[in-house]
């Protein structure tokens, strides 16, 4: 079976020869294209927080292993040059030699913050450079010493610090984890990640990337960030169901449903709410009644007992009455259309002084989209963005 037709004339290949063809000619088979080296090979992913692997995750009980990213061989390509790392290496967090900024080798210093990895052209040779950086788009130095720039940097994977220590729970999948050690299922690369910007999240076991930390407002977007003001029913802006689905899908993200939160919250707190049962008002790091870190297994802080959370679930009943109403409020610019019958939305995971109800099963079903409480927030999650070939 013919694949196509060379046709006669001159080509140009990358050396600067040519390359004449006399007449038309026909072939059979396949073509073979050279791997693109643009980011790095796809067989070796990032693993942080311990010697994990991508899709295992397993939690670690050594200290160091918790603070330390696990950088894969790998091959790059920056600025027009091919560089390797022809071996595995690892990068203690602690050691200020491995980052552009000596201060976040304090583990204090790196607590709730994102973080993320640099391929860097050497001085010499073609062995990769590794650096650690809090700078999302360079870092703010590197080994050669040049002045770093997109032709000798490339940001390949990135990474998320335990806000507040979790101290010791029992059956806990973090347990024994401290403020500024890796989240290991917040590590990402270039061929793991979420369709969204990563920062903030965890990769949960469904495969969904879940919001690490309850919404806030920065600028005109929601953010999932450690200590943020809560963006909830009664904030400014005011948030309803159908407005955090709108803000979330700007973003790439959605609400999540029940389903996706009954795995993101195992290991949270069940059955209580967080101490001194009210409104805690900013974001993570919070204890329940009983004095116990509220943060699941994989890392998503104050996932029941704190704020209800809106899910993209419907209800089976209707919340609105069978005339037209506005699916629109005052809270609301640049929409309009009214809604009919609309079904009520699920909230999840329980209020601040709820109690007993609160939990990974902890659900209500009665509330309109369009419902603004002073107690409900919500959760974002995103997929999975998978290969980039």
């Amino acid at each position: 079976m013919a694949y196509g037709t060379l046709n006669a004339g001159t080509i140009t290949p990358g050396s600067g020869n040519t390359l004449t063809v006399s007449e038309a000619v026909t072939f059979t088979g396949s073509i073979s294209f050279p791997f693109m080296t643009s980011y790095y090979n796809q067989s070796v992913i990032f693993t942080g927080g311990n010697d994990v692997s991508v899709g295992n995750y397993d939690n670690s009980t050594d200290a160091t292993e918790r603070r330390t990213l696990n950088v894969p061989a790998i091959e790059v390509e920056i600025g027009g040059s091919s560089l390797k790392l022809a071996s595995a290496a690892t990068k203690d967090l602690n050691t200020s030699g491995n980052w552009d900024a000596s201060t976040y080798a304090t583990a204090a210093n790196r607590a709730g913050k994102d973080f993320y990895v640099y391929a860097t052209i050497p001085s010499s040779g073609t062995t990769a450079d590794i650096i650690l950086s809090n700078n999302s788009t360079l870092p703010t130095s590197i080994a050669s010493g040049a002045t770093p720039s997109s032709s000798n940097s490339r940001k390949i994977a990135g990474f998320h610090c335990l806000c507040v220590s979790v101290g010791t729970i029992s059956g806990h999948d973090l347990t024994g984890y401290i403020a500024g050690d890796i989240l290991p299922r917040s590590v990402w690369d270039l061929f793991k990640k979420p369709v969204s910007a990563p920062e903030g999240m965890v990769l949960s076991k469904d495969g969904m990337w879940v919001d690490i930390y309850l919404p806030s407002v920065s600028g005109s977007v929601l953010v999932s960030a450690n200590g943020g003001t809560i963006a909830k029913g009664t904030s400014s802006p005011a948030f309803h169901g159908y407005k955090f689905e709108q803000w979330f899908g700007e973003i790439g993200k959605k609400l999540i449903r029940q389903t996706e939160f009954v795995v993101a919250s195992l290991g949270a707190n069940q059955g209580t709410n967080i101490t001194g049962s009210a409104d805690p008002t900013t974001t993570a790091g919070h204890s329940d009644t009983a004095g116990r870190r509220m943060i699941s297994n994989i890392g998503c802080e104050d996932m029941a007992g704190v704020y209800w959370q809106w899910s993209r679930d419907p209800g089976g009943s209707v919340a609105s009455a069978a005339s037209w109403a506005n699916a629109y409020d005052g809270n609301d610019s640049g929409i309009g259309g009214q809604h009919n019958q609309a079904p009520y939305r699920a909230h999840l995971g329980g209020g601040w002084s709820y109690g007993l109800k609160c939990g990974s099963r902890g659900s209500g079903w009665s509330d309109s989209p369009l419902a603004l409480y002073s107690s409900f927030s919500g959760r974002a999650v995103a997929e999975s963005k998978g290969s980039r070939f």
